[in-house]
């Protein structure tokens, strides 16, 4: 057996910087294996006299000498000079030597050996006869000398700079060279041979397994089944009606020794869209007629009694008439004769299905035009660009190099592993052959220090850069044409390592210092498509001409509804671009679907800039990138932030103002965010920055980030937010009500788990042509009672704060996670510390948007949020707005399930909701365009265009039936007074059967559905209608000129001039068993919600009627009054009150909304042995008080109907009142409305009512006993 040596490791534990004096090592037999990264004054290695004894050492780093003798090979990589008097001697007694620099060595050299050849490179060194100088005469005290048996290599490491460097050359950019367009699309050959592409069909439904072979499939069957056997592809590319597509195979079929054999008759392949199947759906004549075009193998059988010894080839191409978007290829077998194998096979060999070369044909492009939003455009002009001597940092005068030693103390360029400092009151200048191939630890910028970077090719790798000064990588007047790259490296650390408060691995600025980093300008950053992209195309037709370039990157943004669970959006290479711009073609070839068609088209952004800011390789794994934090000016433009962020970490932000302040002269213009760990763009409690032309993708958490509540006037315009990700799984909700989530480890900002393009904690900005695309929502309004962070306790609502202007942004591919209430626009959600936790509710919560955003002693003037030019696609809604106030003009939506949701004073204009685009991805859900909702807003729509929405045959209000108009029926509690309307909608392409979805389920919400449309133009009558419900009677029905629209369940009639909608609401203050429950307890009667919100059965519930009297009307025109307080309907009318309990002795009508010259004529019955008193209270009057008012019993009914209000009689056994809104106080309430577009809707609440109390004795029951008769003939 063979000696074995003795081994000895040697582990030293040193702080990071530590520097030895020296090193010392001997050893008579053995080896010196280093790979640690070591730094000392002197090292002596001394393994001499053994051939077998060897040197390898990397990342040292010596400052006064080096010497190194082996018997065998020597090697130094990675090696450090670390000052200009470094003497290195390395020998091998009889092997080689080979040495390479980290940084670039200065000084002479010599080498020798005894066989083979000396190779030296790199550096700024010359090499005559084995020796040379590398930069010599700026470190005469420094030496090489290097001396082995079997050759010597020597590297310098980079160029560096010499001796008499004078700067960079003036950079100038010149665009790589294009190749022509192809002419054709290229062949597809899709292998079809993996088993996972294939389901095995019969006519007895489904059959046994395929499995995968070498170069092919193989289906094994039992014995007994029928003939006809069917392959059934899983998805492939989509294929283009006229394009010619081959299908090709071969097969074999085979069975046990001695058995009858399978033998194959005929095979045909056939080309299926949009197939219905089930995994065990049998195959049958009536679905292959439906479905199957002509074999594409020919016309009939084309094999006669194919053996089952060799294997058959057949192959055959098709022409689809029409686009197939869902195709599938389905392999039709029949075979020859009865199976009586006990087992038997089918093996399938190099299926495949290739698109043929296809000619390109320029389709018909779109311009991007809009029908109702005006959706403006990038101007086309550049940014100025002088690049004067006056624009340019890295061309004034007076520059000192980085590179230049008699800068530096100890005239020594330090280390990269050093803490760098750059000198006082000195602009130092980065150039091209400045920087050590390594990654520097710390760089300083003082004050009154800069740090300017030439315009050259410049790579600089980092852990942590602080600026106090200025720092200059080009100028808003001079952006640098070359390629600059910025990565920041290391593991994670929450440790403050750049400066107190900034955190690690990234840049910080100061308060007093400032950020330039201004790259070429690629224009627009981003444009839409002139046409759609197929499946297997390879070209992009743009709006806009572009100057992007060979080799750059962009994406496509997703054409389908639910982006978050089905990522489509799709990255490419550009490799040719047409001379003006507007064609681009790429590789790969695209996988999926994006729409550019008329009605809208998917956005197209440039991801790739000429300055890069990334993270490293390693900040993958934890998600830890770098950041720029800047509390002083920022500007930033033409850079790519790839990778970038701190995940969870609050502060750490690609770019982010921090606490500056106003600052009017920060921008971020023409950027990219791509596969950002958290965020894009923060504004943090600054004001009037700039961000612009931005384009993001693939971020997690809210990009466009409004951080505390108090950011204002900042401007947002042309800015791309796509697929943004939320932290965590997303939020859901439902039924108005949202998830709620806290601060923890997964978000720090429990929002970010309903992550959006652009999260807008206050509103007073300006946002203009911005698009978003996918995310919980593309744009988000949270509602913040109070800011956040350092501001929390300023006396400020953010959430009070309306719109500055948001116009012409469009948004699509969201809002689906919070159900039936979510936006693509959402305004709602809560964010605000609970018992100091910060904490956010998705859910509905309203906003008092006012001009006045103090929390306390608001002046309460109102301000509405006004949303113009918005366009908005592939969203539930495009605007979920649960705020006060909302107006909503020139908006454009297409495969929207529903427009906008609106609440409180609220108005939808001027707009267009179209149900089904050309998209073949259009939204297949339930198309309701608006539904007004039930109780306590005023809701108009005005200018609407309503198009391509058809019935669903067989559907109805619960299963989803498509419709225009829809009515919120599910309360009881909840009842809608006179608050909607409508005026001049049109419709193309609608069913008239849906112009209104009104449901049948007998609530209050149900029975009291109205709304007044205008000028007819809903009803398709003449002149304003009354739109009432059909439920529960004739309560609508005001007169004989009412027409019954069956298919709407609902009353239509005609609006006299002196009619409109009124409301009381009638409580019962006194308690009463439960005869509804066994229940002991007592319950109050009607007192506004003491019902049930969803009773399964009204009836049970109901306490009386509500019936219609006067002149004209016959009588039972009623509804029903449930113990739900709240009765609507038309005014001027008579409205008697019957209680099947009995009337109540005591009650109060409140006149919600009487409009002004308005009245109801209000009859209850009391016996006549009881008298009765009438007040009027107005309440909340002079700081809460209520105030009364005595009403006067008058002899005549007509006194009461003649008279001002305060009158009532008592006629037999009836009480008869004229309700009417009463001015006080010098406000007259009855006259409050919302009026926009030339219709109007009254105030619904008015602090009056009226109080009746009856007096029967002195045992007055709670419930007088009365007959249920109407009162007749007093009002003719």
């Amino acid at each position: 057996m063979a000696p074995i040596a003795p081994k000895v490791d040697l582990v030293l534990r040193v702080p990071s910087g530590y520097a030895f004096d020296d090193i010392t090592v001997t050893l008579a037999s053995g080896s010196l294996i280093s790979t640690s990264s070591l730094s000392a004054r002197s090292v002596d290695l001394n393994l001499c006299g053994n051939p077998l004894n060897v040197i390898s050492v990397e990342n040292l780093s010596v400052r006064r000498r080096l010497s190194a003798c082996a018997g065998g090979q020597v090697t130094f990589s990675g090696l450090r000079q670390l000052s200009s008097a470094l003497l290195t001697n390395v020998t091998s007694q009889s092997s080689g030597v080979s040495v390479s620099f980290a940084n670039t060595y200065v000084g002479d050299w010599a080498a020798d050996t005894t066989s083979g050849a000396v190779a030296a490179n790199g550096g700024d060194c010359t090499n005559v006869a084995k020796s040379g100088s590398c930069r010599g005469d700026a470190y005469p005290d420094s030496s090489l000398i290097a001396g082995a048996s079997t050759g010597v290599t020597l590297n310098f490491g980079p160029a560096g700079c010499s001796a008499t460097w004078s700067g960079d050359p003036e950079a100038e950019y010149v665009a790589p060279a294009s190749p022509a367009l192809s002419p054709a699309r290229p062949a597809i050959v899709t292998d079809l041979n993996a088993p996972s592409n294939w389901k095995l069909y019969s006519t007895w439904g489904a059959l046994g397994t395929i499995n995968a072979t070498s170069n092919g499939m193989r289906a094994g069957l039992p014995m007994y089944y029928p003939r006809d056997m069917y392959l059934y592809s899983w998805p492939t590319w989509s294929w283009r009606a006229g394009f010619t597509y081959s299908i090709s195979l071969r097969f074999l079929a085979s069975g046990a020794s001695g058995s009858i054999l399978p033998r194959v008759a005929w095979i045909q392949a056939f080309a299926v869209n949009n197939p219905v199947w089930s995994p065990n759906y049998r195959i049958n004549t009536t679905l292959w007629d439906m479905y199957f075009a002509p074999n594409v193998f020919g016309a009939g059988p084309n094999l006669t009694d194919v053996n089952n010894s060799t294997f058959t080839t057949v192959s055959g191409d098709f022409t689809p008439s029409a686009d197939m978007t869902n195709p599938r290829v389905v392999i039709r077998i029949r075979f020859a004769n009865d199976i009586s194998a006990s087992t038997w096979n089918l093996d399938l060999l190099d299926l495949s299905l290739t698109r043929k070369p296809q000619a390109w044909v320029d389709p018909v492009l779109v311009t991007g035009e809009s029908e109702k939003a005006a959706i403006p455009k990038m101007p086309s002009e550049l940014d100025p660009n002088p690049r004067s001597a006056a624009d340019c940092p890295h061309k004034k005068a007076g520059l000192r190099h980085f590179h230049d030693p008699t800068i530096w103390p100890g005239n020594t360029v330090p280390l990269p592993s050093s803490q760098i400092t750059l000198p006082a009151n000195t602009s130092v200048l980065v150039s091209s052959c400045s920087l050590a191939d390594a990654v520097y630890n710390y760089i300083r910028v003082p004050p009154g220090s800069e740090l300017i970077f030439s315009d050259s090719p410049l790579n600089l790798r980092i852990r942590n850069l602080l600026v106090e000064g200025k720092m200059h990588i080009g100028s808003p007047t001079c952006r640098l044409n070359s390629q600059v790259k910025i990565t920041f490296v290391g593991a994670k650390s929450l440790a403050d390592e750049i400066a107190t408060g900034f955190g690690t691995k990234g840049i910080g600025v100061v308060r007093a210092g400032s950020i330039d980093i201004h790259g070429f300008q690629y224009h627009p950053t981003w444009t839409r498509l002139a046409a759609s992209i197929n499946p297997g195309d390879n070209r992009v037709y743009l709006q806009d001409g572009v100057n992007w370039v060979v080799g750059q990157k962009i994406v496509i943004a997703t054409s389908i509804y639910r982006d978050y669970d089905d990522d489509q959006n799709e990255v490419v290479t550009i490799v040719a671009v047409s001379a003006d711009g507007k064609i681009v073609e790429t590789t790969p070839m695209f996988r999926f679907f994006h729409y550019g068609g008329p009605e809208y088209q998917s956005e197209v952004g440039l991801l790739t800039r000429r300055i890069v800011l990334q993270g490293d390789d390693q900040s993958e794994v934890e998600k830890f990138g770098g950041h720029v934090m800047v509390m002083g000016e920022g500007r930033f433009s033409g850079v790519q932030f790839y990778k970038m962020g701190q995940q969870n970490v609050l502060a750490r932000y690609p770019i982010h103002w921090h606490l500056v302040g106003p600052s009017p002269q920060s921008f971020a213009k023409d950027n990219s965010f791509d596969n950002g760990y958290y965020r894009c763009i923060s504004i943090h409690a600054t004001h009037d920055t700039t961000v612009l032309r931005n384009v993001a993708w693939n971020n997690t958490a809210h990009c466009y980030y409004l951080e505390e509540g108090v950011e204002e006037n900042n401007t947002l315009s042309f800015n791309l937010a796509m697929h943004t990700r939320c932290l965590g799984a997303p939020m859901v909700g439902g039924g108005q009500k949202g998830e709620v989530a806290i601060e923890d480890s997964v978000a720090l900002l429990p929002a970010d788990r309903a992550a959006a393009g652009f999260y807008i904690t206050n509103a007073y900005n300006t946002f203009i042509g911005n698009a978003a695309s996918g995310g919980w929502s593309g744009f988000s309004f949270p509602n913040l009672p109070g800011p956040l962070g350092f501001n929390k306790d300023i006396n400020f609502s953010p959430e009070r704060r309306a719109l500055k202007i948001f116009d012409g942004n469009t948004v699509h591919s969201s809002g689906y996670h919070f159900s039936n209430d979510g936006g693509c626009i959402y305004v709602g959600g809560k964010l605000w510390y609970n018992n100091s936790v910060l904490t956010y509710d998705s859910g509905r919560f309203s906003r008092y948007t006012s001009t006045d955003a103090r929390r306390t002693g608001a002046a309460n003037v109102p301000e509405w949020m006004r949303f113009t030019n918005l366009k908005a696609w592939m969203c539930q809604l495009a605007l979920s707005h649960w705020g006060d106030r909302a107006e909503v003009t020139n908006v454009e939506v297409h495969d929207v399930i529903r427009t906008v949701q609106l609440f409180g004073e609220s108005w939808l204009s001027n707009s267009l909701y179209n149900g089904k685009s050309g998209s073949p991805f259009a939204v297949s859900s339930t198309n309701r365009a608006f539904q007004f909702y039930d109780t306590f807003v005023q809701t108009m729509l005005t200018d609407m265009e309503f198009r391509n929405i058809k019935a669903k045959p067989g559907a109805d209000y619960y299963s989803n039936q498509n419709g225009v108009i829809m009515s919120m029926i599910h309360s009881d509690r909840f009842k809608p007074q006179g608050i909607s309307a409508t005026s001049r909608l049109t419709f193309t392409n609608v069913d008239r059967a849906v112009r209104i979805l009104h449901g049948l389920p007998n609530t209050g919400s149900g029975r009291y559905f109205n709304l007044v449309d205008w000028d007819g133009s809903l009803t398709e009558k003449s002149g304003p209608q009354i739109v009432g419900s059909a439920h529960y009677g004739d309560w609508w029905r005001i007169s004989d000129a009412c027409v019954l629209e069956a298919a709407w369940n609902v009353w239509v009639c005609p609006k006299d001039a002196d009619r409109e909608i009124g409301n009381l609401e009638i409580t019962v203050p006194i308690q009463v068993p439960n005869q509804l429950s066994s229940s002991p307890a007592t319950v109050p009667w009607i007192t506004g919600w003491s019902g049930p919100e969803y009773p399964a059965n009204t009836d049970q519930w109901k306490v009386g009627n509500m019936t219609l009297w006067g002149p004209g009307i016959p009588t039972n025109r009623r509804t029903a009054v449930t113990r739900n307080s709240g009765v609507t309907g038309v005014t001027k009318m008579g409205w008697y009150f019957y209680v099947q309990q009995g009337t109540p002795r005591i009650m109060k009508i409140a006149t919600y909304v009487i409009p002004n010259g308005q009245f109801i004529m209000f009859a209850v019955r009391y016996p006549t042995t009881c008298s009765t008193e009438v007040w009027i209270s107005h309440d909340w009057i002079n700081g809460g008080n209520t105030v009364w008012r005595n009403v006067t019993t008058v002899n005549s009914f007509d006194q009461v109907l003649n008279g001002n209000g305060t009158q009532a009689y008592r006629s037999n056994e009836f009480l008869f009142l004229k309700l009417k809104v009463l001015p006080y106080n010098n406000r007259d309430y009855s006259t409050s409305a919302y009026s926009r577009g030339g219709v109007k809707i009254y105030d619904v609440y008015t602090p009056q009512a009226y109080n009746i109390r009856a007096n029967c004795g002195a045992t007055t029951p709670d419930f007088i006993p009365v007959d249920d008769v109407e009162p007749v003939g007093f009002w003719t």
